[in-house]
């Protein structure tokens, strides 16, 4: 049988482990590295520990034992010895005064100084970092924000020459999360934020997914405890019954591969504590509950070759019926990750009818898909090394590409964007480029043609014309046409208008924007503000908004130039204006200027398809108040207040988390005016439905070769009313869309 040389980390449990030796750590380096490199590593283990003699951590710890920890982490991904030096010497320079880089370069050579170079770099900016936003929509950026993205960059810079730079930093800021307990709450929060921003994005793009697991889980357990620690209790307080489960499945599926002929290991995998969330949060949108919650872990089978992965499918899906193919199975095998992973993915119905996904892969997929960038170094010599080269090529390109952007901040929300999503590929005439998924035309225009994107009029893509809107697929050929008199629109700064599926895009057209001058961006802010926002509210002014948001703005033509240029958009004015106060505390909501008559919604989530059942005998609880489920004599489940009598005499395992769903609904019509054509009618409802909102009333008129139609709909706010008008406008053949 196959043993995989990858362990399975414990998902639940991501605490740090115990205070590593200098003689561990010497051991596992030794177990990879040449005898000749271990001295190095002895000796940078011994200037470490002289230069931090004297410090000690929160913990209360000898401050070496940070460093160590670090270390150990890069041998156990087998990195080489310069990293380890670097590990180890990483916090010398940025915490012992007496000690610079040029005695690391003169003590250790000038690889590793330039190592831990760039981690110091990057730590000192941290340092002074407070993460000071104000409300959200246009955060007044401060010094600490600013120099927050500032650090961000500079971390991509320095790994664009050197990944090593980001490796040792993850394995820094890993060993840091272990143990933010020993910080105050609003340190740990700040921590955990950045690396939930920042980090696990990196560790993503990285393809290091053992890494972005754990970190998932340890700044969710700080930034929502109250979510973890339930979820938590429901995952350990199943624990048995799913270790037996996936025991009886994991050796029917073992049993069956055996005498199928395939060599495998197959093995059982909880799902972590994020990912378990993530779910609750989708069922939640489907009013489901934790108890609808199946797969809660995912059986792996690894095998030797590739074509063994394929023949190992074929025993699943005779063994136990897949789920729907087209939406419950990928091959990446046949089509990798931006970061090599490979993998075959299946959702299969077992035992009892739970879907159980099964990932199937080879030995060396299964490193990859563990340490991504990382088995580079992990395995050097083998198959995977020029897969490595290759990924770190393109992570290099790609830093490149976010690099033009126009300043730190669109640095970093282009990164935190785009390296989150999963990337395609598509081939032009200048070779192959991987970009993330849901790429349109004009971002490729802007990865292939850098100085003239912005005359981009569409493509050929596999030999026929599309719009710049088209959302390309995997494999595309892209053919970028350009009309040099042509000019981008303001309606390209519209996040709804889908003109571009990355950050990267968006950036690049705001720097055009705001290249054109003041005078310019103005006249294009009045236009996007007559043709986008008046539609939600005729009788709003620019003027009003600006006094709105003032002190953001001094003056009505500081907010036009703003919107013209794109340093702010509808969306997020409309999130603003949600987010602000009149002096006796009710909220700004323009929109009930227009329409004053309005239904209150109240609705219960957490109890799946259950009807809610108020505890009138005892709290009465009202939509104002926290309120839990707890069980009656008959198991069903009754709601109280949080602080009722009731539920404080249940136990906590017993409670069921629950939560208000609280929604106002507006009544507004809508006049759309259109070139009559067949499934227009059809296409406009369904564009409407596709927001979640009912449609109380549809009117047609015919005038001439138009259409107007008046829709009449439920909205819950100008943010809901503006998508919707967004998503009629970019149907084929609409002239206008506006509110009546």
């Amino acid at each position: 049988m196959i043993s995989p040389l990858i362990e399975e980390s414990n998902a639940h449990s991501p605490e740090s482990k115990s205070a590593i030796t200098k003689a561990a750590l010497l051991t596992q380096a030794k177990t990879y590295l040449p005898q000749n490199k271990i001295p190095i590593i002895r000796a940078a283990y011994d200037y470490a520990a002289a230069a931090h003699a004297d410090q000690k951590r929160k913990s209360g710890e000898p401050y070496i034992v940070h460093p160590l920890e670090v270390t150990m982490t890069l041998a156990e991904w087998r990195m080489d010895a310069i990293a380890l030096v670097a590990g180890l010497l990483h916090d010398v320079v940025e915490d012992c005064d007496e000690i610079s880089i040029d005695d690391i370069r003169f003590q250790f050579g000038d690889e590793v100084a330039k190592l831990v170079d760039g981690v110091t770099k990057i730590t000192q900016a941290e340092a002074r970092l407070e993460d000071n936003d104000n409300e959200r929509g246009f955060p007044e950026e401060s010094d600490d924000r600013l120099a927050k993205y500032a650090t961000i960059r500079k971390l991509f810079v320095a790994t664009a020459y050197d990944v090593r730079v980001a490796i040792i930093k993850l394995a820094d800021r890993k060993h840091n999360m272990e143990t933010l307990g020993f910080l105050k709450p609003e340190k740990r929060v700040a921590i955990a934020q950045e690396t939930r921003e920042v980090y696990i994005p990196l560790a993503n793009f990285l393809g290091m997914w053992d890494v972005k697991w754990d970190m998932e889980d340890l700044a969710l357990k700080h930034l929502e405890p109250d979510a973890y620690n339930d979820i938590f209790r429901i995952l350990d307080a199943t624990c048995h019954e799913r270790e037996d489960y996936v025991e009886v499945i994991r050796s029917t599926l073992q049993a069956a591969l055996n005498d199928g002929g395939v060599d495998a290991d197959v093995t059982g995998r909880d799902k972590s504590v994020y990912s378990v969330m993530k779910k609750i949060d989708s069922h939640k949108r489907r009013n489901l509950g934790v108890e609808d919650i199946h797969d809660l872990f995912t059986l792996r089978v690894v095998v030797r070759e590739n074509k063994d992965c394929y023949n190992a499918l074929g025993v699943v899906h005779a063994l136990w019926h897949p789920l729907n193919v087209q939406f419950n199975f990928d091959d990446y095998i046949a089509s990798p990750k931006h970061n090599q992973y490979k993998s075959l993915h299946t959702t299969v119905r077992c035992v009892d009818g739970k879907a159980v996904e099964v990932q199937i892969r080879t030995i060396q997929m299964h490193r990859v898909a563990e340490h991504g960038v990382v088995a580079h170094w992990l395995f050097e010599g083998d198959e995977s090394d020029a897969e490595s080269e290759e990924t770190l090529e393109e992570w290099r390109k790609q830093i490149r590409n976010w690099q033009r952007a126009a300043d730190a901040k669109e640095f970093v929300e282009s990164f935190t964007a785009d390296a989150l999503q999963d990337q395609i590929s598509v081939s032009t005439p200048k070779g192959e480029i991987r970009v993330p998924d849901g790429a349109r035309i004009l971002d490729i225009a802007c990865h292939t043609h850098p100085d003239v994107w912005h005359h981009c009029v569409g493509a050929n893509v596999n030999g026929r014309y599309q719009h710049i809107t088209y959302r390309l697929g995997h494999d595309d050929f892209v053919e970028i046409l350009l009309d040099m008199t042509a000019e981008p629109s303001p309606e390209w700064l519209n996040p709804n208008l889908g003109y571009f599926g990355t950050a990267h895009g968006p950036s690049r057209a705001r720097a055009w924007f705001r290249r054109k001058g003041t005078k310019a961006n103005i006249k294009d802010g009045d236009y996007i503000f007559r043709t986008q926002f008046s539609r939600l509210n005729p009788g709003v002014l620019a003027e009003d908004i600006a006094n709105i948001l003032a002190p953001k703005f001094a003056s009505e033509d500081d907010f036009l130039a703003a919107l013209g240029c794109g340093d702010i958009t509808i969306d997020e004015i409309v999130e603003r204006i949600h987010a602000r106060h009149y002096p006796d505390g009710t909220l700004y909501n323009i929109i009930t200027r227009i329409s004053p008559t309005s239904e209150t919604k109240f609705k219960v989530l957490g109890l799946g398809d259950l009807p809610p059942v108020m505890a009138e005998e005892c709290c009465k609880p009202g939509y104002v108040d926290e309120i839990v489920a707890c069980p009656n004599r008959d198991d069903s489940p009754i709601v109280h207040r949080a602080i009722c009598e009731v539920p404080a005499n249940v136990d906590k395992e017993h409670h069921i988390r629950v939560y208000w769903d609280i929604r106002t609904e507006y009544t507004v019509t809508l006049r759309v005016e259109a070139r009559d054509r067949v499934g227009l009618f059809s296409d406009i409802t369904t564009s409407v439905k596709e927001e979640g909102v009912s449609i109380k009333n549809l009117v047609e008129q015919d005038e001439k070769d138009t259409s107007i139609i008046y829709l009449t709909v439920c909205v819950d706010g100008m943010a809901q009313l503006h998508r919707i008008c967004c998503g009629i406008e970019r149907l084929n053949s609409i002239i206008s869309v506006t509110r009546e």
